[in-house]
């Protein structure tokens, strides 16, 4: 019974998606085309002079490869699916010149799970990991400076970098450009930028409105519409619909990520160190449970969380035991 059940709310979102969207631009995977919306393929060899681009690395993993962005000295973000089975090392490449291979010693990721909204989009839910490597990557290797949550904005423009197995076969590091933030979904940064297996656990760099480019997303996956088994990606014309390639917005998780930093060895890396406040500890709250949506206002009254007693006020809607409604909101941010 319950899977029938199941069967007529999956299948009954799949005729409603079907309504919903035009097919005009949608076709069957396409390796060369998959993940950009545009009629040409845009990506080019990354410059490690450009902002951001020398934090991204190419992560080892059994029988194949993801990308990884350094963040500290032994301390790197990735994918949660990328890592989820041991991931054995990081090669740094400079210059797209591959130079030493670091193996890693730990590794975190998040509850990686996928999810089929009502709208019959595939998504990645908490699709981040950590890992730690056993010594110090080259003095060469620069971090990328993690964005605060209220730093990223729709429209905003982006640029992904990552291996991509479909160009130069995943041996040179690769920018896509001339792309943006088209929405913020969940727990994901939605933009046009190209993506592609090897890509994951890369980075989409976004440039903020203090006029730096920051790490604002991880590569998770591309926009997948699937309909009665078959999977379809935007490709080719323009850009029309109103979600894109998905990015996990690492933001809403970097209090999480700087405590296990310094539960497993003690260190404060300066690009996490903003990430402490306690706006952005309410944030990850959210992320502590299967916490089915986000709402605007408590995104907004995360913002104005300055104590810790409002923060303990807040922590008692994800323990389910306070209704997370605006007034309940408010009267956790009257407190003292």
């Amino acid at each position: 019974m319950r899977f029938f059940i199941l069967a007529v709310f999956v299948f009954g979102g799949l005729c409603a998606q079907a309504q919903k969207l035009n097919l005009v631009n949608y076709g069957q995977n396409q390796e060369y085309t998959n993940g950009w919306f545009g009629s040409t393929d845009p990506r080019q060899v990354a410059n490690d002079t450009q902002p951001g681009e020398l934090a991204v690395h190419k992560l080892l993993v059994d029988g194949g490869w993801c990308s990884a962005v350094m963040i500290g000295p032994q301390w790197a973000v990735t994918a949660a699916h990328c890592v989820k089975d041991d991931p054995v090392a990081i090669q740094f490449y400079r210059d797209n010149q591959a130079g030493p291979t670091i193996e890693i010693d730990h590794s975190w990721y998040g509850r990686y799970a996928r999810f089929l909204t009502s709208d019959s989009i595939e998504f990645l839910y908490q699709d981040f990991g950590v890992v730690h490597l056993q010594s110090p990557a080259p003095k060469w290797v620069k971090f990328a400076q993690i964005a605060q949550p209220d730093e990223l904005y729709a429209g905003e423009p982006a640029k992904s970098v990552g291996f991509p197995r479909n160009r130069f076969g995943g041996d040179i590091k690769v920018r896509a450009g001339n792309c943006s933030v088209r929405r913020l979904f969940y727990d994901a940064i939605l933009s046009d930028c190209a993506i592609s297996g090897g890509s994951s656990g890369g980075a989409l760099f976004v440039y903020t409105r203090s006029g730096k480019w920051k790490l604002g997303g991880i590569t998770s996956s591309e926009y997948a519409y699937t309909r009665f088994g078959q999977q379809f990606t935007l490709h080719g014309g323009p850009y029309t619909d109103p979600t894109a390639n998905r990015f996990v917005n690492i933001t809403y998780y970097s209090g999480r990520i700087a405590n296990t930093i310094m539960n497993y060895d003690h260190e404060t890396l300066p690009t996490l160190r903003a990430s402490l406040t306690y706006p952005v500890q309410c944030l990850t709250r959210f992320t502590d449970v299967n916490w089915k949506s986000i709402y605007g206002y408590e995104l907004n009254d995360c913002e104005e969380v300055e104590s810790p007693t409002q923060l303990e006020c807040v922590s008692k809607f994800f323990r389910g035991t306070t209704v997370p409604t605006s007034q309940n909101y408010q009267s956790c941010l009257n407190t003292k």
